[in-house]
């Protein structure tokens, strides 16, 4: 079995997405690592990050949290180039500006694209979403755990499509994470963390 954490990245400042992650958002982000790590006590092998720098921000800031509490990276973890469906500017302006959805509104991010993308472009966000996790899998061995830093609504189209449902789960707020596992048949299930 493989298991990847995929956690929402940090609190950005205001703006657009190119916007720096807060100092605020930083703390938050280690304080979340150190209380996840001492209770599951995380073997991370791999490490994922998206192309918009917010990713690569969280991800700095868990590595450093993850060392600070202890944490041992020897030979056996991998830091690995960006991974495009994680989440790219081109994407979330695809949404907003040319597909026309609106986030926010009193909906949750999956909410919100569910309802406002077409229903032929859905099942495509949820293939596209999944397909992100399936090539962070694929680079796993058999018993490696990932840590991957990316987006709403990514996580949750992922989610949904491996099975969680979405469509009525809270917002998944910055510095949450859902655990996603390749069972030895090759299918994928996603779970809050327990």
């Amino acid at each position: 079995m493989k298991t990847l954490i995929y956690w929402r990245h940090s609190v950005k400042g205001s703006g657009n997405h190119s916007a720096d992650i807060m100092q605020a958002g930083l703390d938050a982000t280690a304080a979340t690592v150190a209380k996840v790590h001492q209770s599951n006590g995380w073997m991370v092998n791999h490490f994922f990050a998206g192309p918009l720098k917010r990713t690569w921000q969280t991800m700095v800031a868990i590595m450093l949290q993850l060392l600070q509490s202890g944490y041992s990276f020897d030979r056996h973890y991998f830091l690995h180039e960006e991974i495009d469906e994680v989440g790219t500017q081109g994407l979330f302006d695809l949404w907003t500006r040319d597909a026309g959805v609106k986030f926010g509104a009193g909906r949750t991010n999956f909410q919100a694209l569910q309802q406002d993308l077409k229903h032929d472009y859905f099942p495509l966000a949820l293939e596209g979403a999944l397909g992100g996790v399936m090539k962070m899998m694929a680079i796993m061995s058999d018993g490696e755990t990932g840590l991957a830093v990316g987006h709403s609504p990514i996580i949750e189209l992922a989610a949904h499509a491996a099975g969680l449902d979405m469509a009525n789960a809270p917002q998944l707020m910055e510095n949450e994470f859902i655990v996603f596992e390749q069972h030895d048949d090759g299918h994928i299930t996603a779970s809050y963390p327990s």
